[in-house]
């Protein structure tokens, strides 16, 4: 394997890992954030697999609005005057109605890489 080309899922795989979801590209923190606590409720809430998993929780994240998002983030009780906190006030304000993470480059960049369990 010394010759070989090892990335990160087949480095965590080597050492044990059924799987790994990692990233195309560099990801912003917040959307990423969402992502993942929608593929843990997909994994254990939902009892998915995990590719379909995180399908599904990049579908979710894509048609989320900042509203739906606020609230989501209210359930973690964010202490006041956090950048948490700061986020769910500009989520639950300023884009009420939007959808702020519609477009590809906040979620389409990651991918699930190991046994289909």
């Amino acid at each position: 394997m010394a010759n070989e080309f090892v990335g990160l899922s087949a480095a965590f795989m080597s050492i044990g890992a059924k799987g790994v979801v990692a990233s195309l590209w560099p990801a912003s923190d917040v959307p990423t954030f969402f992502l993942m606590t929608r593929l843990i409720h997909e994994l254990q809430v939902n009892g998915k697999r995990p590719s379909a998993a995180l399908r599904d929780a990049q579908h979710w994240l894509s048609q989320r609005t900042g509203l739906e998002l606020a609230r989501l983030l209210r359930t973690f009780n964010p202490e006041p005057n956090t950048d948490a906190a700061k986020l769910e006030q500009l989520l639950r304000v300023q884009f009420r109605n939007a959808v702020p993470y519609a477009e590809p480059w906040a979620w389409a960049g990651f991918f699930y890489s190991g046994l289909a369990q």
